[in-house]
């Protein structure tokens, strides 16, 4: 288990916010020799004002054809 965390910058659309997250994970992945992940947690704090299902599409989008999907 590892943790990425940033501070956001001005405002972000759910796609970019889950597209860094997917790249910093897919990042910390390829430092070590993992064959698949069961699963990635994401805990969205209320002040972000990013939506739930929102983020939900665009991880699915976003990690086609990726160790994530």
């Amino acid at each position: 288990i590892f943790y990425v965390s940033w501070k956001l910058q001005g405002p972000m659309h759910e796609v970019s916010v889950v597209t860094s997250i997917v790249d910093a994970v897919i990042d910390e992945l390829s430092k070590y020799n993992v064959a698949s992940v069961n699963s990635v947690t994401i805990l969205v704090g209320v002040l972000t004002n990013l939506g739930e299902e929102q983020m939900k599409f665009a991880y699915e989008i976003v990690t086609r054809g990726t160790i994530l999907e």
